[in-house]
């Protein structure tokens, strides 16, 4: 997945990112922060749509670094690593 390098100016009141960062589930609405070497589920709340683009009220900080692209793949990493007790899709 791509990253953003750091967040944009806000807009709106909320943060624009690419619409292919959120994941939304029955359990919410979602981006992955970089965090370390790792990429951590967040939940956020959208303000909007626009253009391709989510707008993010709530959920993300300054200097956070966002998966820009590859939400769903993401989380099916998850499903997998938690279902099966393996850290990654390829069982290392």
């Amino acid at each position: 997945a791509r990253r953003l390098p750091a967040r944009p100016a806000r807009t709106e009141g909320a943060w624009p990112i690419p619409a292919g960062a959120v994941l939304t589930t029955a359990k919410g609405t979602f981006v992955f922060v970089q965090n370390g070497d790792y990429l951590l589920r967040t939940p956020v709340e959208l303000a909007g749509r626009r253009d391709g683009q989510v707008f993010v009220r709530d959920g993300l900080y300054e200097g956070d670094v966002v998966a820009s692209a590859g939400a769903e793949q993401l989380y099916l990493i998850e499903l997998q690593a938690v279902n099966t007790g393996h850290s990654c899709a390829h069982g290392h």
